[in-house]
Parts: structure tokens; sequence; C-alpha cells
């Protein structure tokens, strides 16, 4: 009970912060309009296309889930910041636990191996629940790897950077795992190939977005601002 209690303070605190950026200025960026103009033909389309160019301002019905989701590594300080300068009133924050049964914010107990860069820290990934196998693509055998919260104190925790979730399934390296990309014949192979590419079954790529990789902070509690 008081550890949730001392969360909702700190992420009182800490959206309060944000909030105060984001009441001078609202700044949408590119990705609404892009995804009004992706949508099919509709009443609703044109309705929406209507708000090109009219003012925006904060309003509480807009969420940011995760914060900035899909342009900025979720549940970072970057995220946080970057929803409420879009006009977020609520910000979401999933919770989990560390190892020393601190609360920060994660979408998942188990994914830093994907949506942080703890497998660059050989002695944080040394703690990981599964430890790093490397894949082999020629036998089809996928690189095994699991790495939880609770695996790390917040001290250590507070050590990662976010990333966008994304792996390459068949990594020989850490590296080359947290890339989220294939690398064959020196050269980047993107999760977007023709269906009949023989390279492709070689080298899954997992996540969305998988060649971004933002070197953020995580957000711990209220603490990553």
């Amino acid at each position: 009970m008081k550890q949730g209690l001392k969360l909702i303070a700190w992420c009182w605190i800490c959206f309060s912060t944000i909030e105060l950026l984001a009441v001078e200025s609202i700044h949408l960026g590119p990705r609404p309009f892009f995804l009004v103009e992706d949508m099919d033909e509709s009443l609703l389309k044109n309705k929406l296309s209507q708000c090109v160019g009219k003012p925006v301002s904060k309003r509480d019905f807009s969420i940011g889930h995760r914060g900035a989701a899909l342009q900025f590594p979720e549940h970072t300080r970057e995220s946080y910041l970057a929803s409420a300068r879009m006009g977020a009133g609520i910000l979401e924050c999933d919770v989990t636990f560390t190892k020393d049964r601190q609360l920060v914010c994660r979408h998942s107990q188990a994914d830093l191996h994907t949506t942080t860069d703890i497998l660059a820290h050989p002695d944080l990934a040394a703690k990981c629940t599964v430890p790093f196998e490397p894949g082999d693509p020629p036998s089809g055998k996928k690189a095994k790897v699991e790495c939880r919260t609770s695996d790390l104190s917040l001290a250590e925790f507070k050590r990662l950077q976010g990333k966008m979730d994304a792996a390459n399934l068949f990594a020989a390296t850490p590296e080359a795992y947290m890339r989220g990309y294939c690398e064959l014949a020196h050269r980047p192979l993107r999760n977007s190939w023709h269906l009949d590419d023989p390279r492709r079954e070689h080298c899954i790529v997992q996540g969305a977005w998988s060649e971004v990789y933002s070197r953020v902070e995580v957000s711990q509690g209220g603490n990553a601002l």
C-alpha cells in the first residue's frame, strides 16, 4: 500500500512537471496527419482532415499510452515529454517491480531484452533469468534470452537506456540481437522483404520500427524526469 501511494506521488510530480511544459505550446508533429491520410475514404476521414491547420490544445481525453508510442521507446522520459508536448492530458504508466521491490514504469515484467540495452552491459546481462544464447540461421535455431525487471535492483535498472521494442531472433551476438535486423552480406536486411526472398526465413525480426535504436533514459517511477 505504501509503495503504491509512493508511486502515485512520484507520478503526480512527474506528470505535473511535464504538463507545465506542454501548456505553453502544443505541436502535433507529422504522425497524426500521416495516420489520417492513410485511412480508407470515409466520413470520419473527411471530418478529421478538416482539422488540419486548426489550433490545438491539451485535452484530458487525449491519453499518452506509455508516452508517445511508435515514435519513442515506451516508458522513457523522452516518450512522456513527447506525448505531453503533443497535447496529452493524461499519461498512462504500466507498473512493475525491481529485485529490491521498487516500483518502476514498464509495460512488461519480462521485456528488458527487447526494449533496453541490457545486453550491452555484461554484468547486468549475466543476471537475466535466461542468459543470451546465440541463434543459428542455417539450422533454424533461434536465439534465447529473457531479462526481467525483477532480475535487477533499482540502481542497476537506472543504468539502462531504452530502445524501440525489437530483436533479431536469429542473432549470433547480443549486439545483433538488440539491433533488431539481420546482417547478411554486410548490409542490413529490413523486415519488408518480398515473401519469396530465400534469406527472409533466416532472419526474422520481432517488433515494429526495428531499425530504430533510440538511446534514451528508461523511466524509473517519477525519477526519470
